[in-house]
């Protein structure tokens, strides 16, 4: 089982659309639970995410809204990140951190628990490819230049532990002392 671990702030034109692909076209063939963390409940996105759940196009069963609150001590998206994974369900074995902007390939998800399979495996994460906005040489050249940068990065052995996802075993979340 894999918990899917959304900090949100705010929204944006297409946070819906992204929001609904995240939750049904996911392509993983496994159980997964779907846990969207905001600061409050005056939000955007906790609205918006409440009044989709009450209409019906988000679901409400294996998808749950939280509030972390204000934090003291660290970032807020960290904080909200760590109250959402500290109240994943037991029975996730993984727990893949998502941007809520981020548009999954059918295949990834799958493709980052396989990954894990290999217990010297920390985590396996992924890098957004921009998709052009406009049909213009500019838009194209930005993210051509993007997918140059990121493949540079990416060869051999990566560096970076985040790019838009990361998943890790839930228990390794909590031998670092994540949910305690």
């Amino acid at each position: 089982q894999i918990a899917f671990v959304l900090p949100v702030k705010g929204t944006h034109p297409n946070s819906a659309t992204n929001w609904i692909s995240q939750v049904n076209r996911h392509g993983y063939a496994g159980t997964v639970e779907f846990v969207f963390v905001v600061q409050e409940d005056t939000d955007p996105a906790f609205v918006l995410l409440k009044k989709m759940q009450a209409e019906g196009t988000l679901p409400t069963e294996g998808v749950r809204v939280l509030v972390a609150g204000l934090t003291e001590r660290t970032s807020q998206k960290l904080h909200n990140m760590i109250y959402a994974i500290e109240r994943v369900s037991e029975a996730s074995e993984f727990v893949l951190m998502l941007d809520d902007d981020m548009l999954l390939h059918p295949g990834a998800v799958a493709g980052l628990a396989t990954e894990l399979a290999e217990p010297t495996v920390l985590a396996a994460s992924g890098f957004s490819c921009d998709v052009p906005a406009l049909p213009t040489v500019v838009c194209h050249a930005a993210c051509l230049f993007r997918l140059v940068m990121d493949l540079s990065i990416s060869l051999g052995t990566a560096d970076a532990a985040w790019g838009g996802c990361c998943m890790m075993r839930r228990a390794d979340l909590l031998a670092v002392g994540v949910g305690t």
